[in-house]
């Protein structure tokens, strides 16, 4: 399936532990995320300051006062942090967009994220992502990312904010 190469015991014995303890290195030194909208900072300088020049596949995850609260993944990771911390809206970041509904207790918060009533709960959310780190590893492998990042998110018991919930 999608090229995996691993089998099942594979990817449950080796495959899942090697990739966690990758990320649990990158953990140890988080990147603010305010690398990721700096004033000026564009898209290519980002991509060659975390990605040698060449986004890539993989999974990130946001850290709060060290703790690991939201894990993610791309097939563009960098351009995704991005994303997240430059959001105008929902299409931005689905994150953001969870927090500032959750806070806002609004009714059809999704419809309405244009309203400038909207965009204070929106931007409070914003604010409160942008103080936060990431960390992120490669990830080549479709089938690879989708398990890791389940894997993950029950590792560090994201549930707060994590959901895999079907649309």
């Amino acid at each position: 399936m999608h090229n995996c190469e691993y089998t099942f015991t594979e990817l449950s014995r080796v495959v899942m532990p090697r990739l966690m303890a990758t990320l649990r290195e990158k953990l140890k030194h988080p990147l603010p995320l305010a690398s990721f909208y700096t004033t000026g900072k564009g898209l290519k300088t980002l991509l060659r300051e975390f990605a040698n020049g060449e986004d890539f596949s993989g999974c990130y995850i946001f850290v709060k006062r060290g703790h690991p609260f939201y894990v993610g993944i791309s097939k563009a990771v960098i351009r995704r942090i991005r994303s997240h911390v430059t959001a105008r809206n929902h299409n931005g970041s689905s994150l953001v967009y969870a927090m500032a509904n959750r806070s806002s207790k609004i009714v059809h918060f999704r419809k309405n994220t244009c309203d400038k009533h909207y965009q204070k709960p929106f931007l409070v959310a914003l604010k409160k992502l942008r103080a936060c780190h990431v960390a992120f590893i490669r990830v080549d492998n479709p089938l690879v990312l989708y398990i890791f990042e389940a894997y993950a998110a029950l590792h560090f018991d994201t549930q707060e904010w994590n959901s895999f919930v079907t649309h």
